[in-house]
C-alpha cells in the first residue's frame, strides 16, 4: 500500500512546495506595499515600512526563501542529471 502511494505523495510535496515557494517570493516585496498600524496610526510611507520589515521578518523571509530555492535547483539540476543519464 505505502509503496504505491509515495511516488503520489512525493509528487504533492514537489508541487506544493513550489508553490508556497511562489508565495514566499511574492510576499516580501508586498510588505512595501501594504500599510501597518502603529500607536494607532496608518503607516503608509514605503521607506519607512521598508525600515520596519527589515527589522521584523525579512531576515525570516529570506532564509525561507534561501532554503527552498537551494531545494528547487536541486530538485531541476537531479531531473537534468537523471535525463542524461537515462540518455
Amino acid at each position: 500500500f505505502f509503496s504505491s502511494a509515495l511516488p503520489t505523495f512525493l509528487d504533492f510535496l514537489r508541487i506544493f512546495s513550489r508553490f508556497t515557494f511562489a508565495y514566499w517570493l511574492c510576499d516580501m516585496p508586498l510588505h512595501l506595499v501594504f500599510g501597518l498600524e502603529l500607536n494607532g496610526a496608518q503607516e503608509l510611507r514605503p521607506k519607512r515600512l521598508a525600515l520596519i520589515y527589515l527589522r521584523s521578518w525579512f531576515l525570516m523571509d529570506l532564509v525561507l526563501i534561501s532554503i527552498d530555492a537551494t531545494i528547487l535547483i536541486l530538485e531541476i539540476f537531479e531531473e537534468s542529471v537523471l535525463q542524461s543519464a537515462r540518455l
